[in-house]
């Protein structure tokens, strides 16, 4: 679930542009791009000195204004054509000679030796109602956005939005962009680089963004058609997509921004010295430089009601339709987004946009998608790992420059479980500070490790009854103000414990969208990660695959007399809803158990990252669970649980020759043995997966004697 294409913070195309496609050095179709021309400086008129660059960039500049020339006529043909539609402002060229403007151009502008393409295509946005640039943003083309919109959006029952931290979705924007590689880029055969990943304007992958400072802030792009020699080409970051978008050619893009190290409000003019933004400057054509790969204006906007063709989405709701509901692959009432792996339903969709568009903004000319030419196995030198060969001061200033060798592994994570203390409700656990004591021990190992990828969280995560809402006080109180920020700048992957249903309201309902911890948004950080009450997520570029698993119905697994039928969440008395809680649970856990064979027979991962909230020694009436935990004939498995409070691997049932932990040691309830602590996994250069606690002493975290072992 990356929130790619809206405001976070997301293949083998054809070897030769599609018809209609333009490249071209300038455009007048803008409506805040006016009289561009390659790096011109507003009211710069003097000309230096004639030597050979200046002759070149001159030469440049009057192929950029041919080039612009025609694509005003372009327009301006195209708006005989098409009276009276909706009207963006266009600008047409000054009156002056090429002559004049060559001499502007010149004594100031650094042209790409490269000679890299100028590309021009629409980018297409999913928004809320509020307006904000689209640089540090993650775009789409038409299929990209509609793909966006499908998998994570319209399928949300009763608001159309992905997470809990955004608003509502409404509309589409479209913006006309014009881009240019760097040297260095188009020197690899590329014209465009990764698609980086952004949440609230601060790039949050993949890798550690170093790709910024290697080839500067170039345009990214990724597509999910799969290569068919068996590379990974341009599925990349995202290629959990490969085979599940059957959006013919869709694509996400990256605009990178000015101190992409930062959120917005820490950006600031002294970052952006070292930081710069590929936003080229007012009045000015992308020239390839660090400071001016792209430029953008603002094109157009479809609400999504449009092309729903409804009155309004409030309306729908009240006549009781459904946008689309992914158990039937149909809407209620509403058809337009039914069927979503027939590729022909798919492009029936993107055509539908291409031709609202038209539509309402018939003076715009119609562009093709360029050709989205990324190669992740040229683009990194050393993939799946992602640093580069130079050594030079980090564009992104929160992570250390890359090294000119390789890095001691791919990258580490951090295993916790039943945390959540509170004051009022709790055993022999040594207070909030055994809480605390293995929270400062996971920020000094992951201080000390330098590259932990993410944190598995078993659950149990607030004591004793979880939390209401969103905006409970309890994230403040036994999350946020318990571990240090550093600890909370890397997804939490989480799971529901028995404690966390009480009071929650996803014990009482089957929509995912009203459980209180449920967030579909990985680089919203202000919560766990937790994309549904089960749930997988790849990791290619560490070859693992995480798998998440709601079995709250065997809380009782401990009493060695039930049976399979026997298991129900016994926790539901706490609830307001026993019975509904009781057969919710029941059917997440069959769909938790479904989840793991499924996962377990497609992955092609090496490692498998698979956790619920309970040991392996309370599925004695599950053999067919305990049995997979073994296999090891095409992963490795690793199993956490948590619920017994302790971390430890000799109380539980054995899955060797894989590989189990028991990792309820975080502090929150109670000592049930001698060890408090958490887990450590590090994934080396050949994908090995090594596991080992880290523990806090006993003191330090209990009173008096252990409850049990």
């Amino acid at each position: 679930g990356s929130s790619a294409v809206a405001r976070a913070g997301s293949t083998s195309l054809p070897a030769m542009a599609p018809p209609g496609y333009v490249e071209v050095n300038a455009s007048a179709v803008a409506d805040d791009v006016p009289e561009l021309t390659a790096g011109e400086p507003a009211g710069q008129d003097s000309l230096p000195s004639a030597d050979s660059r200046v002759q070149r960039h001159a030469t440049i500049t009057a192929v950029a204004l041919a080039s612009l020339a025609g694509l005003v006529l372009a327009v301006a043909a195209w708006h005989s054509v098409s009276p009276g539609a909706a009207k963006l402002e266009t600008h047409s060229l000054p009156a002056e000679t090429a002559t004049s403007r060559q001499k502007k151009a010149a004594s100031d502008i650094s042209l790409a030796e490269s000679g890299a393409p100028m590309k021009q295509f629409y980018m297409y946005r999913v928004q809320n109602d509020e307006n904000y640039s689209p640089e540090n943003q993650n775009m789409a083309n038409i299929g990209g956005a509609l793909w966006y919109l499908h998998n994570e959006i319209v399928w949300h029952h009763w608001m159309r939005k992905g997470t809990y931290a955004s608003t509502p979705k409404t509309r589409i924007e479209r913006w006309l962009v014009f881009t240019k590689a760097t040297p260095k880029l188009f020197a690899k055969g590329m014209n465009f680089g990764v698609v980086n990943t952004y949440d609230l304007g601060q790039c949050t992958g993949p890798f550690r963004c170093e790709n910024l400072q290697e080839y500067g802030p170039v345009v990214g792009c990724e597509s999910w058609t799969k290569p068919t020699d068996g590379t990974t080409g341009n599925n990349f970051p995202h290629q959990q997509w490969v085979g599940q978008n059957f959006y013919p050619n869709a694509m996400w893009y990256s605009l990178p921004g000015r101190c992409s190290s930062q959120k917005f409000w820490n950006q600031s003019d002294k970052c952006a010295r070292h930081e710069p933004s590929g936003h080229c400057p007012p009045r000015s054509i992308p020239t390839g430089e660090d400071t001016c790969t792209y430029q953008y204006s603002k094109a157009g906007e479809l609400r999504i009601s449009e092309l729903e063709n409804i009155s309004s989405f409030d309306n729908l709701l009240a006549e009781g339709g459904r946008e689309y509901d992914k158990t039937t692959d149909k809407g209620v009432g509403l058809h337009f987004w039914d069927n979503i792996k027939d590729p022909k339903a798919c492009q029936r969709r993107i055509d539908t946009v291409e031709a609202l568009f038209r539509k309402k903004y018939p003076e715009q000319p119609p562009l093709t998608d360029p050709v989205c030419d990324f190669d992740v196995d040229k683009f990194y030198p050393h993939f799946p790992d992602g640093w580069f060969d130079t050594t030079t001061t980090s564009t992104v200033v929160t992570t250390p420059a890359p090294s000119t060798s390789p890095p001691p592994r791919k990258g580490s994570f951090l295993v916790i479980g039943d945390w959540g203390y509170d004051q009022y409700a709790h055993r022999n656990v040594a207070g909030v500070n055994c809480q605390k004591n293995v929270g400062d021990k996971m920020l000094q190992k992951m201080q000390e490790l330098g590259d932990v990828k993410f944190i598995i969280n078993v659950g149990d995560s607030f004591y004793p009854n979880g939390v209401e809402s969103q905006d409970d006080p309890q994230w403040d109180a036994k999350w946020r103000g318990i571990y240090d920020k550093k600890l909370r700048s890397v997804p939490w992957y989480s799971v529901y414990g028995n404690h966390d249903y009480h009071k929650d309201p996803c014990a009482c309902s089957q929509e995912p969208n009203a459980c209180a911890q449920v967030n579909y948004d990985i680089n919203n950080r202000d919560k766990f990660y937790m994309p549904g009450v089960n749930w997988y997520l790849e990791h290619p570029e560490l070859d693992l695959e995480v798998v998440g698993m709601d079995l709250n119905s065997w809380v009782g697994g401990w009493n060695s007399t039930r049976h399979t039928n026997d298991m129900t969440n016994d926790d539901c008395k706490f609830t307001t809803c026993e019975d509904t809680c009781r057969r919710n649970s029941k059917n997440r856990a069959t769909e938790a158990f479904d989840l793991f064979h499924k996962r377990s027979e497609r992955s092609s991962a090496k490692n498998m990252l698979v956790f619920s909230h309970y040991p392996t020694d309370y599925f004695h009436a599950a053999p067919d669970f305990l049995a997979g935990l073994r296999d090891n004939s095409k992963h490795h498995i690793f199993y956490f649980g948590g619920h017994r409070h302790n971390t430890d691997q000799e109380s539980t049932i054995s899955t060797a020759p894989n590989t189990n932990w028991l990792v309820g040691g975080g502090g929150g309830w109670s000592c049930d043995g001698k060890t408090q602590g958490f887990v450590v996994g590090e994934i080396a250069h050949d994908n090995t997966v090594t596991t080992y606690a880290v523990l806090s002493e006993y003191d330090e975290c209990c009173r008096g004697n252990p409850l049990r072992g």
